[in-house]
C-alpha cells in the first residue's frame, strides 16, 4: 500500500520511504447489501467525550500536583507545589515511565544535566532531578506567563520590542553556549513569559504589542519590555564537541526554525545553528509570518535550497538595519552568520541604542552568489534573466558558460551569438516585459494578481512563444527552465500545467545527461511526487526503477538508500496488482540484510514486517501467520513493546487470522496494539484511530454489530474533536455510512456519505483513491434509497476516478459497476447496464 507522495528531496541522495506494513487494507471496500470487511484500526471502547475521565496526577513524594499545564513528544509538564521550600514548581515527566525506551531517558537525563548547569536570568532553572517508581522527572522554575508564540498570537509585534526580546534570548543562549551546550530546538513556543518589576511604566502582560501599520511610521523610541524572557525545553540539547546520540543524517529540532545544517542532518552542527533558530524567531516576530511556509517536509526542502524571503515583502516598514540583522543571523552558510549569540546581542542593542550596526543589506550580487552555490544547475539561467534586463551580451555568457567551456576549442560563429541574443530577447520578454505587463489596470480591471495565476500566466508564454523566439535552439536552456516553472507550479499545486512542462524537461535530461546528474534528479523527484499525487502509478514505475538502479551504482544493494528506494517499488508493484513481484523483491532485500547486518538491525526487521504483509495480501494467510508470529518474536527479543513496527505486525497478524475465520483469536492481538498505541500516542493519532476501525471491522466478523458501532462512532467524535485531518479520519466515516447502510438507516447512511463526499473533496488532492471510495459509497446509498438518477452520477465518478489506481480500487471498481448496472435496469435501460458489464468486467 502506498503512503502519502514522496516528499521533496534535499538533495539527490534523499529517498522516502512507502511502508507497506501501515496497517494492512484500513478499510476493504464492500457493498451495502453484503459482507464487509474492515481493516484500519483501533482504540479503546470510550462511551461518548464528555464521560472520558482526566487522567489521575502523578504522585512523587515532596511533591503536590496541581494540574497538567503542557504535553510535548517527550514528556509532559504540570504546575506543582515542592512541599519542603513551600514555592510553585514545573515538573516535567518522562512519557512511558519504566517502559520509555533507553534513548528517551539517556535524552530526558542529557536534558537535566546540561539545563541544570545554566544559571542565568533568561534560562528556566532546573533545581532538582529524579526518579520515582521507574519514571524519571525534572523539577523546573514555574514561569507563569505563558509562552512567546501564545503572547504574539501570530501577529507582527513592534520591531523595536522584537529586539528587545530576541536580544535577552541571545543572551541566554550565549550562557548556555559558554558552557558548551547547544539547545537545538529554539522557537517562540519554547520561550517562557514572566512579569518584571513595574518600574516608570505602567506597561503590564497584558500589553498590546502589535503595531499600527497603516501609515508606515512607527514608535521611535525602545518600548519598555512588558516581561522577561526565560528558555526552555532543553530536550533536543547536546554538548558541543559531543556526538550525542542522535544519529548522523536523523533531523532534530522544528522545521520553521531550523539551521540548513540540521536540516540536511548534518553531523557537526555547532552554536551556529541556534544563531539562525535566533534569527528565525526576530523574523517571526516582526511579520507574524515563519520564514518558509507549508507542511514540514516542503519547508525543509526550503531551508535546505532557498534564501527566505526579505521581512520586508510582508511588512515594507520596518527598519533595515533590523532586517539586515535579522538575514545575517538566517544566512545560509554557518560562517556567514554571527560568530556567537552575544555578537547578535551586541548588534540588537546597537540598533535599538541607535547606532550602526554590523549587519549590512545582502547586495543582488551577495544574494546571486548565495543561490548559485545551492542551484549550481540553474544559475547560469538566473544570471541571464537579470543580465539580458541590462541588455548585457555577458549574461548570455554567464547562462552558456558550462556548454562554452566544453566547446572551449571550437571556434565561435557570428551566426552563433546573434542566436543567442535573440534568445536573450526572448527570454527578456516573456520573463520581464510580459510578467510586469501583467499589473497593468487594463488588465487587472480592479482585481489582485497572485503568484499562482502569474506564473502560470508565464509558463503558459513560455511554452507559446518558445518556438516563435527561437529558443528551440537552446534546448538546454529548454530544459532547465521547464523544470524551474514545473517545479514552481506543482509546489502550487498545477498539476497540469506542472506535468507538461517537468515531462517535457526529462525528456530531454534521459537523452542528454547521466543517471544521477543533479538536474536530472531533481526533475525525476518531481515527477515522482507528481505522478504519486495523481495516482498514475504505470508512470511511476519506471522511473522508480531508474531511481533504484542509480542508488544500487551509488551506495550498493543493500544500504539505506537504496533498501528505501526498492522498499517505494515494492509498494507501487503492489499497488499495481503485482503482488508476486513485490514479494520477490522484498524478499530478496531481507536475505541481503539478513547476511550483511545484525540480526536485530531495525531495517531488517521493517523489511520482514513488509513480507508479511504482502504474503498476507498475496492470498497466503497461512503462511502469513507462520511469517508474522516468527517477526513478532524477533522484534519481542530486540524492540521496545510499544516500537510502532511491532504493533504493525501484530496487527497484519491478526488480519491473517481474520482470513483464515480465527476473529475471536485475534482479538486479543487487536486489543493489545489498541492499547498499546492509546498509550504511546494518544487517542486522536492517526494510527490509533486506524487500529480502533480495524477493530471496529473484527467486532462487525464476530457479529457484534452494537459495539462495532460504537468504536466508529467514538473514533470519529475524536477525531472531530481533535480535528484531525488524515485519510483514516475519512476512512472510518466510510465505515459508518456502509454500517448504517447495512443496518437499514439509510437516512443516516446518507448523511455520513455527503459529509464523506464534502470532506474528500475539501481536505484531499483530486486524485485521491478516497475521492473514489466517497462517492461509491454515496451511490450506493443513494441505490438502496431508490434516487437512481443521483446514485447513477455518483457511481459513474467513482468508477471514473477509480481507473488511475489500478488494482488497488479494484473492488470498489466491481461493487460500483454491478450498482451502477443494477440502476439502469431499475430505471428500464437494460443496453445501457449491458455496456457498464460489457466496459467493467
Amino acid at each position: 500500500m502506498i503512503s502519502p507522495p514522496l516528499p521533496l528531496p534535499a538533495s539527490s541522495s534523499d529517498s522516502s520511504r512507502i511502508k507497506l506494513d501501515r496497517l494492512t487494507d484500513r478499510l476493504s471496500p464492500g457493498s451495502l447489501g453484503g459482507s464487509k470487511t474492515w481493516e484500519f484500526d483501533a482504540t479503546p471502547h470510550f462511551a461518548n467525550l464528555e464521560s472520558l475521565p482526566s487522567p489521575p496526577l502523578p504522585i512523587i513524594p515532596g511533591l503536590t500536583f496541581v494540574k497538567e499545564v503542557g504535553r510535548g513528544g517527550m514528556g509532559a509538564v504540570y504546575q506543582a507545589c515542592q512541599e519542603s521550600l513551600d514555592r510553585q514548581v514545573a515538573v516535567k515527566l518522562l512519557h512511558g515511565g519504566s517502559l520509555a525506551g533507553a534513548e528517551e531517558r539517556l535524552r530526558f537525563r542529557l536534558e537535566a544535566e546540561v539545563a541544570a548547569r545554566i544559571r542565568h536570568p533568561n534560562i528556566v532553572q532546573v533545581y532538582e532531578a529524579g526518579s520515582y517508581q521507574g519514571r524519571d522527572y525534572l523539577v523546573m522554575e514555574w514561569v507563569e506567563g505563558g509562552t512567546l508564540q501564545q503572547w504574539q498570537a501570530g501577529r507582527p509585534i513592534d520591531p523595536r520590542l522584537a529586539a528587545q526580546l530576541v536580544a535577552s534570548v541571545a543572551m541566554g543562549i550565549q550562557a548556555a553556549h559558554s558552557l558548551g551546550v547547544l539547545h537545538r530546538d529554539l522557537k517562540p513556543a519554547n520561550v517562557l513569559l514572566c512579569e518584571t518589576t513595574p518600574s516608570t511604566t505602567t506597561t503590564a502582560l497584558d500589553s498590546n504589542p502589535h503595531h499600527v501599520s497603516g501609515s508606515g511610521l512607527r514608535a521611535s523610541s525602545p518600548p519598555l519590555t512588558p516581561f522577561a524572557v526565560k528558555v526552555s525545553d532543553f530536550g533536543m540539547a547536546k554538548r558541543l564537541h559531543d556526538p550525542g546520540i542522535t544519529q548522523t543524517g536523523y533531523v532534530v529540532g522544528t522545521p520553521h526554525y531550523m539551521a540548513p545544517e540540521q536540516a540536511r542532518g548534518d553531523a557537526q552542527v555547532g552554536t551556529a545553528a541556534d544563531i539562525y533558530s535566533l534569527g528565525a524567531i526576530l523574523y517571526e516576530l516582526m511579520t507574524g509570518k515563519t520564514p518558509f511556509q507549508g507542511s514540514a517536509h516542503v519547508v525543509l526542502h526550503q531551508v535546505i535550497r532557498e534564501e527566505p524571503p526579505s521581512p520586508l515583502k510582508w511588512e515594507p516598514g520596518l527598519p533595515r538595519d533590523l532586517v539586515s540583522i535579522c538575514l545575517k543571523a538566517m544566512a545560509k552558510e554557518a560562517g556567514a552568520r554571527y560568530a556567537s549569540a552575544a555578537e547578535l546581542a551586541a548588534d540588537l542593542q546597537r540598533y535599538l541604542g541607535h547606532r550602526p550596526v554590523i549587519a549590512r543589506p545582502i547586495s543582488l550580487l551577495q544574494r546571486g552568489v548565495r543561490w548559485a552555490r545551492r542551484r549550481p544547475a540553474v544559475a547560469g539561467l538566473v544570471a541571464l534573466l537579470l543580465l539580458t534586463f541590462l541588455g548585457s551580451f555577458l549574461g548570455m555568457s554567464l547562462l552558456y558558460l558550462r556548454a562554452e567551456e566544453r566547446r572551449e576549442q571550437a571556434e565561435q560563429s557570428q551566426a552563433q551569438l546573434e542566436r543567442k541574443e535573440q534568445a536573450s530577447r526572448a527570454l527578456n520578454k516573456i520573463f520581464l516585459r510580459d510578467f510586469f505587463n501583467q499589473a497593468s489596470p487594463n488588465k487587472l480591471q480592479g482585481k489582485q494578481l497572485s503568484f499562482v495565476e502569474a506564473i502560470t500566466r508565464i509558463a503558459q508564454d513560455f511554452e507559446a512563444e518558445s518556438v516563435t523566439m527561437g529558443l528551440a535552439q537552446f534546448p538546454e536552456l529548454m530544459a532547465s527552465t521547464r523544470l524551474q516553472l514545473g517545479s514552481t507550479l506543482m509546489r502550487q499545486g498545477k498539476y497540469e500545467l506542472a506535468a507538461k512542462m517537468l515531462e517535457k524537461a526529462y525528456a530531454w535530461y534521459q537523452e542528454n545527461r547521466a543517471v544521477g546528474d543533479e538536474e536530472r534528479n531533481h526533475c525525476l523527484n518531481d515527477l515522482l511526487h507528481l505522478f504519486l499525487e495523481q495516482g498514475q502509478l504505470q508512470r511511476v514505475e519506471p522511473l522508480m526503477r531508474e531511481r533504484v538502479a542509480w542508488t544500487i551504482s551509488r551506495y550498493g544493494p543493500y544500504e539505506h538508500p537504496t533498501i528505501a528506494a526498492k522498499s517505494n517499488l515494492s509498494g507501487v508493484l503492489y499497488e499495481l496488482g503485482r503482488t508476486d513481484e513485490a514479494i520477490e523483491l522484498t524478499k530478496d532485500m531481507l536475505e541481503g540484510l539478513r547476511a550483511s547486518r545484525k540480526p536485530n538491525d531495525p531495517e531488517a526487521l521493517h523489511t520482514f514486517s513488509n513480507y508479511v504483509f504482502l504474503t498476507f495480501k498475496a492470498g497466503h494467510h497461512a503462511e502469513a501467520e507462520r511469517l508474522g508470529r516468527a517477526c513478532l518474536a524477533e522484534m519481542d527479543t530486540h524492540l521496545k513493546p510499544t516500537h510502532p513496527y511491532r504493533m504493525l505486525v501484530m496487527n497484519n497478524l491478526a488480519s491473517a487470522l481474520r482470513s483464515q475465520k480465527r476473529a475471536a483469536e485475534a482479538k486479543p492481538l487487536l486489543e493489545e496494539v489498541m492499547k498499546l498505541s492509546l498509550q504511546v500516542n494518544g487517542p486522536a493519532h492517526s494510527e490509533t484511530l486506524a487500529y480502533q476501525g480495524n477493530y471496529a471491522g473484527l467486532l462487525r466478523d464476530l457479529h457484534e454489530v452494537d459495539a462495532a458501532e460504537k468504536q466508529l462512532t467514538d473514533a470519529w467524535l475524536i477525531a472531530k474533536e481533535k480535528r484531525v485531518k488524515h485519510p483514516v479520519v475519512l476512512k472510518i466515516l466510510d465505515g459508518l455510512a456502509s454500517l448504517a447502510g447495512e443496518r437499514g438507516k439509510l437516512e443516516t447512511a446518507r448523511v455520513y456519505a455527503e459529509e464523506l463526499v464534502q470532506a474528500t473533496q475539501s481536505q484531499l488532492d483530486a486524485k485521491h483513491q478516497m475521492q473514489a471510495q466517497a462517492r461509491a459509497t454515496l451511490g450506493q446509498v443513494m441505490f438502496k434509497q431508490q434516487h437512481y438518477a443521483q446514485a447513477c452520477t455518483m457511481l459513474e465518478q467513482a468508477l471514473e476516478l477509480s481507473i488511475p489506481h489500478g488494482h488497488a480500487l479494484k473492488d470498489i471498481r466491481r461493487t460500483a459497476a454491478r450498482d451502477l448496472a443494477a440502476c439502469y435496469e431499475a430505471v428500464a435501460n437494460p443496453a445501457a447496464a449491458q455496456a457498464v458489464r460489457a466496459k467493467w468486467k
